[in-house]
């Protein structure tokens, strides 16, 4: 079917088989290329279902409403199908039925994976603060990041195995850009804190993914803030003979994150308080991961 409109001509045709008006009833259900395909699926009879819907919305809701294996295959076909549709518009290569067919149990294979997985590791699972080994002190670090006025503000407290606060820490930041930047800025100022508390084996743990990338590799050294992670990994080795630095999730980092919202609205550059002098509602998170537990 051509449409001439202003000198322009417009094949509205099927691209896959060249024939029929194509519209989304004809490209998934009724063209000669997709029927061969959803029988190799052993879906025809789903195909015919579909083929009689009247609306993009009762497709939707009649796939939904089929079996988990079924339901899944359709989706996977659908998918895989624009795909092919698109490659023939752009004069790729085509896959043939038994390509086509193996990439979409491939892709039901890989949701059922994942769908385990989650079943395996709900996102419900309790998460607590996990204590250090003995003779370590484990920090907890955050920052924090207001973009107006471009203003953050860092925590940190040190623990030891009974979960015991050795000293906290919080301070402000006068210029940051990046949320990325004050969790860096964190790091930074708690090293020589610690270092003062005659700490040697310590961890630090963050709730930001990034900074462990950064510290553990060189990844972000070309980035503008490489010079700073340069700079932290300098202070580490300088300070502590034993070290490491972990991701945690950010439920087990509270204490750190109340301490960093003290610390953006710190009239000082920064305080430091001893085992005595914690905050109390910093101290209430504290109790609180040492119930968990």
């Amino acid at each position: 079917m051509n449409i001439a409109r202003k000198g322009v001509d417009l094949d509205t045709r099927c691209v896959v088989c060249n024939r029929l008006f194509e519209d989304g009833g004809h490209l998934f259900f009724r063209c000669k290329g997709a029927k061969a395909r959803w029988r190799a699926l052993d879906l025809e009879e789903v195909r015919v279902r579909l083929s009689v819907c009247s609306s993009p919305l009762e497709v939707l809701e009649l796939i939904f409403a089929l079996p988990g294996e079924a339901r899944m295959k359709s989706i996977a076909f659908l998918w895989c199908w624009w795909r092919e549709r698109n490659k023939v518009s752009h004069q790729d290569r085509r896959l043939s039925t038994n390509e086509i067919q193996f990439t979409v149990v491939r892709h039901c294979e890989e949701w059922k994976e994942q769908i385990a997985k989650k079943k395996a590791d709900p996102v419900n699972k309790v998460q607590q603060w996990i204590p250090p080994g003995p003779e370590v002190i484990k920090i907890n670090l955050d920052g924090a990041f207001m973009r107006n006025p471009n203003r953050g503000g860092w925590g940190a407290v040190g623990r030891n195995q009974a979960g015991e606060p050795v000293f906290a820490a919080c301070g402000s930041i006068p210029s940051v850009s990046k949320a990325l930047q004050a969790e860096l800025m964190a790091l930074i100022n708690t090293i020589p804190i610690a270092e003062q508390f005659g700490l040697e084996r310590v961890i630090f743990s963050t709730d930001c993914e990034a900074l462990v990338q950064g510290m553990k590799s060189s990844e972000l050294d070309l980035s503008w803030l490489g010079p700073l992670f340069k700079q932290a990994r300098f202070l580490i080795r300088l300070a502590f003979p034993d070290s490491n630095i972990v991701y945690l999730p950010r439920a087990c980092n509270r204490p750190a994150d109340k301490l960093a919202a003290l610390g953006v609205r710190c009239n000082t550059d920064y305080q430091v308080f001893g085992p005595s002098e914690i905050p109390p509602d910093v101290m209430a998170f504290i109790a609180k991961d040492l119930v968990i537990s």
